[in-house]
């Protein structure tokens, strides 16, 4: 089987492992209390190479990447109380400069600032990360000089995240 990730905290250094698509895994969000940390894969990966309770998963490598289905930009400083609406206003401006296609949309308050998820319409392999690094770099500098030429502000628009072995919080 090959899933999206999600790294619940259960404890002090304790999380459990759920696997799922964006929409089960925000169907057990939606049932966690409190305040945790959570850490999730975008990429789709070999479900059999996580153990299924994880000590430190920020100091993890994800093992055995099979695909994935969206692109994530992870815009560090912006206020988590920034209008979804505005973001949304902003994220249709910078997709018709950069011209891709893009399905749906997700929005994550990262703790630090936002996660934006965007399902590309069709899945990639690891070659996708290795031949589309610069264009991606560019593509968060657009992004961000939208955000500022709205008014909204932020810190940067992060390109490390680009690799398939990423896990985001």
């Amino acid at each position: 089987m090959h899933a999206l990730c999600l790294f619940v905290e259960q404890g002090e250094k304790a999380f459990m492992r759920y696997e799922g698509t964006v929409e089960t895994l925000g169907e057990i969000l939606s049932h966690q209390g409190g305040e945790q940390n959570l850490f999730y894969t975008v990429s789709h990966i070999k479900s059999s190479a996580l153990p299924r309770e994880l000590g430190v998963p920020w100091k993890m490598k994800i093992p055995d990447f099979e695909r994935t289905e969206y692109l994530a930009f992870d815009i560090d400083g912006i206020q988590e109380t920034q209008d979804v609406h505005d973001l949304e206003h902003v994220m249709e401006e910078w997709l018709k400069k950069i011209g891709e296609p893009i399905g749906e949309r997700h929005y994550i308050a990262s703790g630090h600032g936002m996660h934006i998820l965007l399902r590309i319409p069709e899945q990639r392999s690891i070659d996708f990360f290795k031949f589309y690094a610069s264009k991606y770099k560019a593509a968060c500098l657009l992004l961000y000089a939208e955000l500022f030429k709205t008014g909204i502000t932020c810190k940067q628009v992060d390109p490390s995240i680009f690799e398939p072995s990423r896990l985001l919080r």
